[in-house]
């Protein structure tokens, strides 16, 4: 979950940020910006740094990269450093040493300087597998997922993606697979509606062979208050609801990193295949 939407957010959300922690008002040029997500199915952990930059200067993001930074996550007994990685632009670790667990918690420290900056997040219980009812609508596929009872985790989102497809365009037949994408795929369980979710593949009994992959991956509730405020100020940038003229406030983008910005979150992910046809 590389986050590089941070970029942006520094020149223009800082004035309206909501921050998970009480933060001084730091000089832009002197702000660390910080973004990371760790899950234990990571290969490799990464935290990007940024610099702040004065408001009306132009951000580039190679000349925002600070490269000088002292990286290390903690599980509260080992701390481990990170190494400078050129080729990505950020802070990497591999996840054999991290070994990232589930249901603990994580503290990162950024060094830059004289400036010290924290933050803390904790990873999600493994995800259950969910319950799903799949049918058949015509030439279409759906699939009904609904969570058991046991499933611990609030906060999750919800990804997909066909895979396998094998399908001959011809006269009466010209449109193959494709899936009709759901409204919102970031959910509060606590949300009835977010307890069911439906996917459907148009078409899917049309192809030779398709498959549907499902990525179901629960976050903590650090990852879910930013993507939600994120996605607030999207809409509130874009002017989705078309108000001519805008006079709505900037909506405010959740952080939790002290001492800085930015956002440190754990995520915990399920990956499972469904073999429509063929």
């Amino acid at each position: 979950m590389r986050c590089i939407l941070f970029i942006t957010l520094l020149a223009g959300v800082l004035s309206s940020c909501e921050s998970g922690v009480e933060i001084e008002r730091i000089p832009l040029n002197k702000l660390i910006a910080i973004s990371s997500f760790i899950s234990p199915q990571d290969s490799v952990l990464c935290v990007h740094v940024y610099r702040g930059q004065e408001m009306g200067s132009i951000l580039r993001p190679d000349s925002a990269v600070i490269r000088e930074a002292q990286v290390t996550i903690s599980d509260g007994i080992r701390m481990t450093a990170f190494t400078y990685n050129a080729s990505r632009k950020c802070y990497t670790l591999s996840s054999q040493i991290a070994d990232i667990q589930p249901e603990k918690e994580y503290r990162l420290q950024v060094k830059v300087g004289n400036t010290v900056c924290n933050a803390s997040c904790r990873i999600p219980p493994n995800p259950v597998v969910p319950n799903v009812n799949q049918s058949k609508v015509n030439d279409d596929f759906i699939a009904l997922f609904n969570w058991p009872s046991s499933e611990k985790n609030r906060y999750y989102i919800f990804n997909y993606s066909l895979r396998d497809i094998v399908f001959r365009s011809q006269i009466g037949n010209p449109i193959g697979p494709y899936i009709r994408t759901p409204t919102n795929t970031l959910f509060d369980r606590q949300d009835k509606e977010a307890n069911e979710m439906e996917i459907r593949v148009i078409n899917a009994f049309k192809a030779d062979r398709v498959s549907l992959a499902v990525f179901y991956q629960a976050v903590d509730e650090n990852t879910y208050k930013y993507l939600k405020t994120y996605q607030d100020f999207s809409n509130w940038q874009n002017n989705t609801d078309h108000l001519i003229p805008n006079l709505r406030e900037p909506q405010p983008v959740f952080d939790n990193i002290e001492g800085g910005i930015g956002i440190f979150g754990g995520y915990n992910r399920l990956d499972t295949l469904f073999k429509i046809k063929g």
